[in-house]
């Protein structure tokens, strides 16, 4: 592939942390596109980078699936909450805490949406382990994350 063909190369060797916000608003804006074409494309890009062991493979699936299932509606409940379990334990056996709190989070905003409050819970109760063992250098979003759940738990005190 030519460096046209690569556009998420510029982010190979870096830690994930220093790429956060340029890669989320890549992605983000080819969520917007709602185009199939753009999210094979997408998937086969992100696979292609050079990295640490599976975190650019685990992007393109965790891409593929959100994308499939939110976007596109082609993706079924049941087979998007598999995926991200199998690409969660994947994570948890690799010690890849950023990787295991995203995930863990969209599993969180799954259930929550779903009204499935056990699993909600369970969730939240990762997410509380979770953010002792990553920091806002590794993933900028923590912040965020740890606001919105207390907000959210708050909320549901009232």
């Amino acid at each position: 592939m030519e460096k046209a063909e690569k556009p998420f190369s510029v982010f190979e060797g870096k830690p994930y942390g220093d790429n956060h916000y340029a890669l989320r608003d890549s992605l983000r804006a080819r969520y917007d596109t709602y185009d199939p074409k753009v999210g094979e494309l997408t998937v086969k890009q992100l696979a292609s980078v050079k990295g640490q062991s599976g975190q650019w493979e685990t992007e393109a699936e965790f891409f593929d699936l959100n994308f499939k299932h939110d976007h596109l509606k082609s993706l079924d409940d049941d087979d998007f909450e598999k995926g991200l379990l199998r690409l969660l334990n994947d994570r948890h056996k690799a010690k890849d805490y950023v990787w295991e709190l995203r995930i863990t989070r969209r599993l969180f905003d799954y259930y929550k949406g779903y009204g499935r409050l056990y699993n909600m819970a369970a969730q939240a109760r990762r997410l509380e382990i979770l953010f002792t063992q990553v920091n806002e250098n590794e993933f900028p979003d923590i912040i965020d994350d740890k606001y919105n759940i207390n907000r959210y738990f708050r909320y549901c005190r009232e």
